[in-house]
């Protein structure tokens, strides 16, 4: 993380899942409390549109790589000069529990994309599909994106969190509380993963369905 922000145990995770635009590196010289050390060396990238936490992790190690070489040798130099972190600017990264992962389809497709790429691999984004009957299905929602306002019935939102719209024969999208979010990929409990083609052809999905915040 670019400490003071997210200091904790998943600073990746929760830079995703509130939608900041770039994240980094950080060395600090290690004291007593959690990541509060002085700033010994700090580097910033740009946090990608479709980027998942694995993804993220996997760059920012390769980064960080070069940035310890560097700052040992300006150590071996005499060279580092540490900044004191601004406790003022701290914001916490806790530990993810597993009911960081649950959707809450009154927020906007936005927050809820940032959510389902943040949560990847663990815990993963769930929901719970509703047909017309029958008991509510828990679901993984593997990949999602944003995709445009089509119609004005989509652009009221008002009471309709959660309403599955079909529009295309392998389109799955969902009303959330602002905006649209398209379904790419979905793991149904006990099943693997489908793309929406294949879960639309498989649960019979139509427009009186939904996705539900929780399973009752």
């Amino acid at each position: 993380s670019l400490l003071p922000k997210y200091r904790g145990a998943a600073p990746i995770h929760w830079a995703i899942y509130h939608g900041e635009s770039q994240t980094g590196n950080t060395v600090i010289q290690m004291n007593a409390g959690v990541d509060a050390g002085p700033i010994l060396a700090q580097q910033t990238t740009q946090i990608g549109s479709t980027e998942t936490t694995v993804d993220l992790e996997s760059r920012l190690a390769t980064m960080g790589s070069v940035l310890i070489l560097e700052t040992m040798e300006r150590m071996t130099r005499g060279t580092l000069d540490p900044i004191t972190q601004n406790q003022g600017e701290m914001t916490p990264a806790p530990k993810l529990q597993k009911k960081d992962g649950q959707i809450d389809w009154t927020r906007s497709a936005i927050e809820i994309s940032n959510q389902i790429r943040a949560m990847t691999p663990w815990p993963k984004s769930f929901t719970y599909y509703c047909a017309n009957s029958g008991l509510p299905l828990r679901i993984i929602v593997d990949n999602a994106s944003v995709r445009p306002v089509k119609s004005l019935s989509e652009r009221d939102n008002s009471g309709y969190p959660g309403r599955v719209l079909i529009d295309e024969l392998d389109d799955l999208s969902v009303q959330t509380g602002d905006g649209v979010l398209a379904i790419n990929r979905l793991q149904p409990a006990g099943k693997r993963i489908l793309t929406a083609a294949e879960f639309l052809r498989g649960y019979r999905v139509n427009a009186g369905s939904r996705f539900a915040n929780s399973s009752g």
